[in-house]
């Protein structure tokens, strides 16, 4: 989180998960949302990143583009909705800078 929040975005705790991730959204003025999400231990992430890190089809986002460690993910969406090339450019920005901190792998999953 605090990698998220030195590139400017803003997070709170967030009580809706599925699994045993600990999750926070995290906002700023720019057209996408982050979500960080933390698990205790690689097995859990391994096990669990798929139930947390995922779209559904109807969500018009076609893929979800996240940030990925060995117990942690940033997921960055639009907050419009519909993905355009602007905030396409919005997203891999913000995960560039997230990744620069951090590490961890880019991964595009898409939606089910």
């Amino acid at each position: 989180v605090a990698a998220v929040e030195g590139t400017g975005y803003d997070c709170n705790p967030e009580s809706f998960v599925m699994t045993a991730a600990v999750r926070e959204t995290c906002l700023t003025t720019s057209s996408i949302g982050l979500s960080a999400y933390a698990w205790a231990n690689a097995d859990d992430f391994t096990a669990q990143v798929g139930s947390e890190v995922r779209c559904s089809v109807d969500s018009n986002l076609g893929e979800l583009r996240s940030l990925q460690g060995d117990t942690w993910a940033v997921s960055a969406v639009p907050l419009s909705g519909s993905p355009t090339a602007d905030n396409i450019d919005a997203i891999d920005s913000a995960l560039e800078a997230v990744q620069a901190t951090l590490g961890g792998e880019v991964v595009w999953t898409p939606c089910s």
